[in-house]
């Protein structure tokens, strides 16, 4: 579910295409990422259709397969501060 982009400044990230809430044009070349639960968005160098093609791709075929991996992280993020506190 890992989708490589490449930001307007020409560095690579890679998002999670399910917390992707919304995809912004901002010009023929560029588009904005805006995020659930994050007030920071990424510009990225590739237009808003091409990157909503993307995203689609790398989504999961069924809102249960969704569902449990939304899940998965939920819980890895759990035992990753469990192990911080425990150090």
């Amino acid at each position: 579910m890992l989708v490589k982009v490449i930001d307007k400044r020409g560095k690579e990230r890679y998002i999670n295409a399910m917390y992707v809430r919304a995809v912004v044009p901002k010009g023929p070349n560029e588009a904005d990422l805006e995020f659930g639960g994050m007030s920071s968005k990424i510009r990225v160098r590739e237009p808003a259709e091409s990157i909503a093609l993307t995203l689609n791709a790398a989504m999961p075929n069924s809102i249960e397969a969704a569902l449990i991996a939304a899940e998965e992280q939920t819980n890895n993020e759990e035992s990753l501060a469990i192990i911080a506190v425990i150090g």
